[in-house]
């Protein structure tokens, strides 16, 4: 741990020290000064925080936290859902460890209320822990009036959602600590659904979910009480039949389970797409849960599910993705690595992945005993069985996107893959000294640009980007003189005697000087050129030196 940051966890131990010796109760005493880690990884300060050092502070909130800060300091186990209402601000102390049972949802953050939650340090021997479990009940559901269903206990996220049919997870934020998250099952007399580890309850989608850093575990529910029937939510995003949400992940270490028949990240169970899932940073892990989901996008679907789709899936920056379709069952065949979990009426979305780490892809196998086929590595989980033999899960049609950047800068993303109509972004950088001299695309000179866009991919693209030294003189204007390419000659045409005219590469360096030119016609040709994509050259005249950047064709 840096120094900085051993000083400021001794810094709020003495705080809580002297408020203890005090004989004031902590929960009594909003502490101003209190240390965490935001976003960026950063140290600031809060104020106005209120101490949970024991069980008893959370029951004395009346399990709930409102608006405001909060600083996690013991090592205890609370039972009961804790709620989130309004924006709620969580920071983990070095060596705190606060485990909740959740009767619904562990932590219930519903839609329109946000939970942020902090460390004080990146290390994972001693930074704060969070384990938050979703309520395990049952009994038969009441359809309800204006929430489809009356929540019960069971089948809550681990972090996100209770259990109110079609309703939506708030807004999670995680920026560090260790986080565990395992949603809840809710078993019945007709079935047995499930939560997410992190987002929606059964039938809650995942809502806007963002980890930037810590060492987090999130599993969707994976009891099977009833054989199979009906299934769970992802490790992050929906619960059963529900869909992904936003997903944001840009840092951080990441093992995401998804429960039975659902995605690790993503849609849960039947009919539940995998929403919008941005992955840019971190070393991410995702495991479809048994029998038939995706590693990243949906859970198994069939024809009467309406069919389920993969959702849309990038992949860039620096991830590091590992991503594992699960088996297949008796209701589907193998999930995809990257795509719709196994059964029938999957669709595909766009999936883009332009990661400068690896990305290691694996469908699930097919279901033991029966007609159900693997899922692809990238693309459509395996078809289910119809008393026929099923179908082998289709590889989506990746389209290439290459990029190669001269000496003097670089072009980033180095290359991407694409599905059909997708849109992918790169950018073009200077090295120090440098300056952008040109960029093609497909060979097509787009000038001295710094990005480029390619939207509704459908075939694979080339882009490249020349870089010129900062030393080299920049092309002027004149109109009196004109210098063009022609049959792998640079052309120069003035109206006014030439001196000289000297060739260079975009480094600066000279290729060809050639001096007591006698014109013809008021035309200079040079010859014996090497093959340069771009030249500089620059035409010194009686009248003034003029310079210009060409494209030599050949």
């Amino acid at each position: 741990m840096p120094p900085c940051l051993k000083f400021d966890c001794m810094k709020n131990l003495f705080v809580i020290l002297f408020i203890f010796l005090s004989g004031v109760p902590l929960r009594a005493l909003a502490v101003d000064g209190i240390s965490y880690l935001n976003a960026s990884g950063t140290l600031q300060k809060a104020s106005g925080v209120t101490m949970i050092a024991a069980d008893s502070d959370i029951t004395a909130l009346g399990d709930t936290f409102t608006s405001g800060w909060y600083l996690v300091t013991g090592s205890f186990t609370h039972t009961g859902t804790i709620t989130i209402s309004g924006d709620v601000n969580l920071i983990l102390a070095d060596g705190s460890d606060l485990i909740v049972n959740g009767t619904y949802a562990g932590i219930n953050v519903s839609q329109g209320n946000s939970l942020m939650i902090y460390a004080l340090s990146t290390d994972p021997s001693t930074m704060g822990s969070l384990t938050a479990i979703g309520g395990n009940g049952g009994g038969d559901v009441v359809v309800g009036g204006g929430s489809g269903i009356t929540p019960t206990p069971g089948g809550g996220a681990g972090i996100g959602d209770n259990c109110a049919w079609g309703s939506s997870c708030g807004a999670i934020t995680i920026n560090g600590g260790n986080i565990t998250a395992i949603g809840g099952r809710y078993v019945s007399t007709l079935q047995y659904i499930g939560g997410a580890g992190i987002g929606g309850a059964w039938g809650g989608t995942g809502g806007t979910i963002t980890i930037n850093d810590g060492m987090i575990t999130a599993s969707g529910n994976s009891s099977n009480l009833l054989g199979g029937a009906r299934g769970s939510g992802a490790g992050i995003g929906g619960g059963y039949a529900g869909a992904g949400g936003n997903i944001t992940v840009n840092g951080g270490t990441i093992i995401a389970n998804g429960g039975v028949n659902s995605s690790g990240i993503g849609g849960g169970s039947f009919g539940a797409g995998g929403g919008n899932i941005t992955i840019n940073g971190g070393n991410v892990t995702a495991n479809g849960g048994t029998q038939g989901g995706a590693g990243i996008g949906s859970g198994i679907s069939s024809a009467t599910d309406g069919g389920a789709s993969s959702g849309n899936i990038i992949i860039t920056g620096t991830a590091n993705v590992t991503a594992t379709g699960a088996n297949g069952s008796m209701d589907a065949g193998g999930g995809a690595g990257i795509g719709t979990g196994g059964g029938s009426g999957g669709t595909l979305d766009t999936i883009i992945i332009s990661t400068t780490r690896s990305v290691n892809v694996m469908g699930g196998g097919p279901g033991d005993g029966y007609n159900n086929q693997s899922g692809a590595n990238i693309g459509y989980g395996g078809g289910v069985n119809t008393g026929k033999e099923g179908s082998v899960g289709a590889s989506a049609t990746m389209y290439t996107l290459t990029a190669t950047a001269g000496a003097g800068g670089a072009i980033s993303p180095v290359s991407a893959q694409s599905t059909k109509g997708g849109r992918v972004t790169f950018s073009i950088t200077p090295d120090n000294g440098y300056s952008i001299s040109s960029v093609t695309v497909d060979g097509i000179d787009q000038g001295a640009i710094s990005n480029y866009t390619f939207s509704d991919i459908s075939v694979k693209h080339i882009i490249a980007a020349i870089f010129m030294s900062a030393t080299a003189i920049e092309p002027t204007a004149d109109p009196s003189t004109i210098v063009y390419s022609q049959d792998g000659d640079v052309i120069v045409k003035s109206d006014v005697p030439i001196k000289n005219v000297a060739v260079f590469d975009v480094s600066g360096k000279n290729l060809k000087t050639v001096s007591s030119i006698k014109a013809i016609n008021g035309f200079v040709e040079i010859s014996g050129l090497p093959k340069q994509q771009v030249l500089i050259v620059k035409v010194a005249s009686d009248r003034e030196t003029v310079v210009r950047k060409l494209t030599l064709e050949n």
